[in-house]
């Protein structure tokens, strides 16, 4: 099956509009996809949020489209649409989902086979069984029979875990400010603190301890009401998140120093850290063709390749020392970043 063709969005459309429509059609068409081939997805994130109309289409941007599947079903799936025209853009897996899929007609795609952050069952990530198994997941008509979303419950812990737990020590490559945002929408920080816990936090055994989850929604109701926490004096647990988060976002010392974290991410979260280190770590430093263009671009000459792919462990070493140089400062000024939050063990 291929691509449906796809004509231009009207140029009156805001850019987050046109890509709203682009991955609901992009999700209809994985429907019929995967129902052909016969295996289920669950559909994450802004994606759900919109095909929930949580949110209006123009009001929250998306970057891509991030679906979950079982592992058999996100390896057929990945093959049947490579076959199709998709192309991955590396051959290194993040620890939650396969290469990142792109096609020129589509958004990119991102097949997740768990989700770390959340947690159900004594273990560091939820899988495609247990969303669905335990509750977290309702069958889309809408989209066909192979499609399911989140119920409004878990998108409310997926959005907190991805944004605190699992972007935390990617903290630049995520604007936690629309974690709030996406709180609001889904209608939770009207919520009493046991309310959340008992219903959202049930999927937030194992990742952030239940300060820093409480922290994270008395600092979205705050931001709500539209006070202004970076007043608080003394300051607060909510007024120091918020200076975290918006220096994160906006100040270029402390997101160098906040690049040291990406080290934190090497482990992974699972049982076998050593391993998943030395893996990723080995995958991050050696580097194949489709990678040399996901890093660094694609060049106009082949001889750049191997150019690349040499000085790759030098710079990588050029990067530390800058991060480090960055973090020596900030700690200097007694303004280093909190540690990033580490999964707790059963």
């Amino acid at each position: 099956m291929h691509p449906l063709p796809m004509s231009k969005p009207p140029r009156s459309l805001s850019p987050n509009t046109a890509q709203a429509l682009k991955t609901a059609g992009l999700v209809r068409h994985l429907g019929s996809v995967a129902e052909g081939i016969g295996v289920r997805f669950v559909v994450l994130k802004g994606a759900a949020l919109h095909a929930l109309s949580f949110v209006k289409a123009n009001a929250r941007p998306m970057c891509d489209l991030d679906i979950l599947l079982s592992p058999s079903d996100a390896a057929r799936l990945n093959d049947t649409l490579v076959s199709q025209g998709w192309e991955a853009t590396g051959s290194c897996r993040n620890e939650d989902h396969l290469p990142m899929l792109k096609h020129p007609f589509w958004p990119a795609l991102e097949l997740h086979d768990q989700l770390s952050g959340v947690s159900r069952d004594g273990v560091f990530w939820v899988g495609f069984a247990d969303l669905v198994n335990g509750g977290g997941a309702e069958p889309f008509p809408a989209a066909g029979s192979a499609v399911f979303v989140p119920t409004r419950e878990f998108l409310a812990a997926h959005a907190v875990a991805h944004g605190f737990f699992h972007h935390e020590s990617a903290v630049i490559c995520y604007q936690r400010h629309r974690v709030f945002d996406d709180l609001a929408a889904l209608g939770v920080l009207e919520m009493t603190d046991d309310e959340f816990l008992a219903g959202s936090g049930r999927w937030m055994k194992r990742g952030l301890s239940r300060e820093e989850i409480l922290t994270i929604l008395r600092l979205g109701r705050r931001l709500a009401r539209g006070e202004n926490v970076a007043a608080d004096l003394p300051p607060t647990p909510e007024s120091r998140l918020l200076d975290h988060v918006t220096r994160s976002e906006g100040d270029p010392l402390y997101r160098e120093a906040l690049w040291l974290r990406q080290f934190q991410l090497l482990g992974g979260t699972g049982h076998s850290r050593r391993r998943t280190f030395l893996v990723n770590s080995w995958h991050r430093t050696f580097l194949n063709r489709g990678e040399v263009d996901a890093v660094y671009g694609r060049p106009k000459h082949d001889w750049v390749y191997p150019v690349r792919q040499v000085l790759r462990p030098f710079h990588l070493v050029l990067r530390v020392a800058r991060y480090s140089v960055a973090w020596l400062k900030l700690r200097a000024r007694g303004e280093s970043p909190p540690s990033a939050p580490r999964a707790r063990p059963t």
